[in-house]
């Protein structure tokens, strides 16, 4: 008897502490929902709360739960008002148009390239919705990267420049200078004004490989046998007979 009252003890104490049924609702209404409105008596939500309190701490961690989401964005959904996505986009920093993208621009590259590429910039960022301040530092990004690779394609010219003069300098010794003057003289002599001025200002006249040819040709050519100098001397269209030779000069 003993044993059959010590199983059906230990049955009993197993039910006590079985889970209770996720899909089951009902419950033995607590004495404190008493105090309720009618509506909230038994109410699902509140099963398993037995005492207040436990319905006070059930309420503040929602509160806290739900003070980690405040002030987040969520994308609306496939039925949101026009209102809703202008609201979103608001919060996500979109300007309501392109001329909302308000781009600084670098004070030291060219500033119509610049401008050019910002409008650029504006369209494409107000059609995928970009925030502004990911637009600048996107923009920023690629001005920076240009800036670099101009610099460094510079110091490369700069150094083929200098290899050339130097090579030029070594074949030619201190004869260098001098058919420098010759090239020189020679686009102002025959080119006339005008192409030297503007070949001077494109730097043309300060690169080794122009004034050696100009200066090659200072020292076998003279005027008397250029190719169709003739009576050029007197006035004409000096550089007629080097318009072959250089088609762009004419």
């Amino acid at each position: 008897m003993r044993g059959t009252e010590v199983e059906e003890n230990q049955t009993g104490d197993n039910n006590k502490g079985a889970s209770p049924d996720p899909e089951d609702n009902s419950y033995e209404v607590p004495g404190w929902h008493a105090g309720l409105p009618d509506a909230y008596k038994g109410h699902p939500a509140l099963k398993g709360m037995d005492v207040p309190g436990k319905l006070v701490e059930a309420y503040l961690a929602a509160q806290e739960k739900s003070s980690q989401y405040e002030g987040r964005s969520y994308i609306p959904g496939e039925n949101a008002s026009s209102e809703e996505w202008s609201a979103f986009r608001k919060a996500m920093g979109v300007p309501d148009n392109k001329d909302g993208y308000e781009l600084k621009l670098p004070d030291d590259m060219d500033r119509s390239e610049m401008e050019g590429l910002a409008g650029w910039m504006k369209e494409v960022a107000f059609n995928e919705g970009l925030p502004i301040k990911a637009t600048q530092r996107i923009f920023d990004k690629w001005v920076g990267d240009t800036r670099v690779g101009r610099e460094e394609t510079h110091k490369k010219q700069v150094a083929a420049k200098q290899e050339r003069e130097n090579a030029l300098k070594e074949k030619y010794g201190e004869k260098w200078d001098t058919r420098v003057n010759s090239a020189r003289d020679f686009v102002k002599r025959r080119l006339g004004d005008e192409v030297y001025n503007s070949m001077m200002e494109k730097n043309l006249l300060d690169d080794p490989a122009y004034l050696d040819s100009f200066g090659g040709l200072s020292d076998s050519l003279s005027e008397d046998n250029l190719p169709g100098s003739g009576s050029n001397t007197a006035g004409g269209a000096k550089h007629d007979g080097l318009s072959d030779m250089f088609p762009t000069m004419k």
